[in-house]
């Protein structure tokens, strides 16, 4: 579940979560189960320090790299679909991802 959108804020996390919800998958939905039987779970907004940390990594290694000259990676196999996808698509967003310390934690945005 990879969705990058910028802008305009979306509802795609309500309908991950309704689609997740064995109830709704099965048919046993009424007119009240959104308001009365479906409970979406807010996410808390903290990160995993690890999520983080991974983050920080690449997004600093991916930056050494330009600087350096160096290629982008190369994917190869049966199901590659052109390099440039892959290389656009790591580029944008190596672009979008950035992270900065917030007191005793780190704030990671993209976008």
């Amino acid at each position: 579940r990879e969705y990058v959108i910028v802008g305009v804020k979306t509802n795609i996390p309500f309908h991950q979560q309704l689609l997740d919800d064995p109830r709704f998958v099965a048919g046993q939905v009424h007119t009240g189960f959104l308001d009365n039987d479906f409970k979406m779970v807010e996410p808390d907004g903290h990160e995993d320090d690890n999520t983080v940390a991974l983050l920080v990594a690449a997004v600093m290694a991916h930056n050494r790299r330009s600087r350096n000259g160096a290629q982008p990676a190369v994917i190869v196999g049966p199901e590659n679909n052109g390099n440039w996808r892959a290389a656009g698509r790591d580029r944008e967003l190596a672009a979008r991802a950035s992270a900065s310390p917030q007191g005793s934690r780190w704030r990671r945005s993209t976008g």
